[in-house]
């Protein structure tokens, strides 16, 4: 899912985001990165000293920051909030494996008395 769009150089960049926290990066239509990120990343870009910061602020209002730094300065940010499926996904996430983990201690405990 497409997040959020710079304009660099008299192209567009693009950055994806999977609900699952895989992050790319698309300038022009073609991937120039990929990475997995759980708390933010650092792309890479193939311009002389610039890249793209991703951090996500996960309490709170849940949302994407998101930093385009070239030769050290920051020359754009955005803001982005993060998608309610990705939230509700995440949310899930925690919901089973505190259950998971709660039957499985309980299993072990059994095993103890």
């Amino acid at each position: 899912m497409k997040y959020a769009e710079f304009n660099i150089e008299n192209q567009i960049l693009e950055f994806h985001n999977t609900m699952i926290g895989f992050e790319k990066i698309v300038i022009n239509n073609k991937t120039v990165s990929k990475k997995y990120s759980f708390s933010g990343a650092t792309h890479q870009l193939p311009y002389k000293d610039c890249y793209l910061e991703s951090k996500y602020v996960q309490f709170g209002n849940r949302k994407i920051e998101l930093s385009l730094i070239k030769e050290g300065n920051t020359i754009d940010k955005k803001t982005v909030a993060t998608d309610l499926k990705q939230r509700f996904f995440w949310i899930m996430m925690g919901v089973l494996s505190g259950i998971g983990t709660y039957r499985f201690l309980n299993y072990i405990l059994q095993f103890a008395n």
